[in-house]
């Protein structure tokens, strides 16, 4: 029996060793390549090569605007194939809108300078009108102040008989006059 081991284990290790001999040669021959040679003749060659698939870019870029729904290109800078730069202008669009937004804002901001500007009249009027009453107030104090001294004069010429009644009426109608008010 031990024989057979023995014959074996040789032959196993016969069947390694050759396996690892192919491998070694298919190993070192992996970098070769067969190539076919021919005469060297003038003809027209003729090969159609068919493919179907897809080109992809390496890097995609979007492009992109500050308009509000669609806009006319107006100029274009440059090819297809070009190569541009980061905020390279590439294209010019109508810029109808934006101008009309523009104009739109101008005449809201002129607008509200004009609100404001008749605003600040109707508080120089009211200003006024307050001045105009205050004078109008100490005046009518004043009167009223002159209309007191008389009439107390006029009374005090009255009871001493000195004035006539008719000046004394009209001093205390003064009087009353002025406090009305």
């Amino acid at each position: 029996m031990k024989r057979k081991w023995k014959i074996l284990i040789g032959v196993v290790l016969l069947i390694l060793v050759a396996g690892g001999a192919v491998g070694g040669y298919k190993y070192s021959q992996r970098g070769i390549v067969t190539v076919q040679t021919g005469k060297v003749v003038r003809q027209d060659l003729a090969a159609i090569v068919t493919a179907s698939g897809e080109i992809k870019p390496r890097n995609y870029i979007n492009i992109g605007s500050n308009t509000m729904g669609p806009a006319k290109i107006v100029d274009i800078y440059v090819k297809e194939g070009d190569r541009v730069r980061r905020n390279q202008v590439v294209a010019k669009l109508d810029s109808i809108q934006a101008q009309a937004d523009t104009a739109a804002q101008k005449a809201a901001v002129n607008s509200a300078l004009a609100d404001s500007a008749a605003s600040e009249a109707a508080v120089n009027a009211a200003d006024d009108n307050t001045r105009t009453a205050e004078a109008s107030l100490e005046r009518s104090k004043a009167d009223l102040d002159r209309a007191k001294v008389d009439f107390q004069r006029s009374e005090a010429l009255f009871k001493e008989k000195l004035v006539a009644k008719q000046d004394y009426d009209q001093k205390k109608s003064a009087l009353d006059a002025a406090q009305a008010l």
